[in-house]
């Protein structure tokens, strides 16, 4: 029983995200989800009692899958710093190929989602983005010890304030990902993901990071990549 039930989940999880991409998730209706299912929607509803428990579901499912590439794609790197820009790599081209994904990850972090959904729904995701936090905090602080500006009296505080750079242009990218902004704006040339990494680089840089030739270390990091098991680097979460 417990199997089927989360066979069944799934295909609800899957069949949401689809109506997602189809109509937004402010227009996606949940009995015309549990059509797409086969079930009714009282049955729909002893899984996930709201809307917003299935936006947090589907942002669970999204960074459980990114955090696993994120672990798989460090160890293309030699140095933090690289290892830092190949998981921005592993970010970047799961956004790209999940715009969807990455939206819905988005949006499930806003209050205006979580505060309606159910509390341990929403325990369960903020413990999974602590966890993927925790694992970034370990690389920022592993970066910082490398590079070569003056050691600040505190240097968790230099790893965290890193960490919120990184992030931040994380979710800038994300946006991108699936926003029609390159569409509305015709100077805007439809190049986000370079320029994520350039200004990543860029970042790193400041900090202190050296090297003769950055573009070809992102070369051989974008080649590793491409050559590694990471499946979300080379086709969508729907072609999977």
């Amino acid at each position: 029983m417990q199997r089927k039930r989360q066979q069944r989940e799934l295909e609800i999880l899957k069949q949401a995200k689809l109506l997602i991409e189809e109509s937004g998730y402010f227009d996606m209706k949940i009995s015309e989800l549990g059509k797409r299912c086969g079930i009714s929607t009282g049955t729909l509803y002893s899984h996930y009692p709201c809307k917003e428990d299935l936006l947090i579901a589907l942002g669970i499912q999204s960074m459980e899958r990114r955090y696993k590439d994120f672990q798989e794609g460090v160890k293309v790197g030699e140095t933090g710093a690289e290892k830092l820009i190949a998981t921005c790599l592993v970010g970047a081209n799961y956004a790209d190929k999940n715009p969807s994904l990455a939206e819905i990850s988005n949006l499930a972090m806003s209050p205006s989602i979580w505060k309606r959904a159910t509390p341990a729904l929403c325990q369960r995701h903020q413990a999974l983005l602590n966890e993927v936090w925790e694992f970034f905090l370990q690389l920022y602080k592993q970066t910082r010890s490398e590079l070569n500006e003056q050691e600040e009296p505190e240097p968790e505080a230099s790893a965290t304030t890193m960490g919120l750079g990184v992030w931040s242009l994380a979710i800038g990218a994300d946006t991108l990902a699936y926003s029609d902004f390159d569409q509305q704006t015709e100077s805007f040339v439809h190049e986000w993901k370079q320029a994520y990494i350039c200004n990543i680089v860029r970042l790193l840089k400041g900090w202190g990071w050296s090297h003769e030739d950055t573009p070809a270390v992102v070369k051989r990091i974008e080649a590793s990549l491409a050559n590694s098991d990471i499946v979300n680097l080379g086709e969508s979460e729907n072609a999977a």
